[in-house]
């Protein structure tokens, strides 16, 4: 039977933890949720600790540029359900197996659209 290994991970924090994988990325930022996440050249990275405290790779958000469009791609082996607008959880079946990979793409030009906000030192 082999051993599993284990690595540890600094944070910006200084901090260190126990995981599963070994640091990859230069920066890895402690969020309030006790997430981890890491910048990479091709996206962010997340991790989360399991029962024993160690951290595992959860997932990935990965960017691409063509043009006009933007396409946000995510991936995680334990993708469970998926909310649009906050609703009712989307089935998570494709052809019998799990859902592992969801790809959106956003026009770019929709930026423009949305309304900026400056907040003045009373506005609440």
């Amino acid at each position: 039977m082999e051993k599993e290994r284990i690595f540890t991970i600094e944070t910006t924090k200084d901090n260190l933890y126990k995981s599963y994988f070994k640091q990859n990325e230069k920066q890895m930022y402690e969020l309030d949720n006790g997430m981890i996440i890491g910048f990479s050249s091709y996206g962010i990275n997340c991790y989360a600790p399991d029962e024993n405290g160690i951290y595992g790779f959860v997932g990935d958000i990965q960017f691409s540029q063509e043009g006009s469009t933007t396409e946000i791609f995510m991936h995680s082996l334990g993708i469970s359900n998926m909310r649009l607008n906050n609703g009712d959880p989307l089935e998570m079946k494709v052809n019998g197996s799990n859902l592992k990979h969801i790809s959106i793409e956003i026009d770019n030009r929709k930026a423009k659209e949305l309304p900026i906000r400056t907040n003045n030192f009373f506005d609440f």
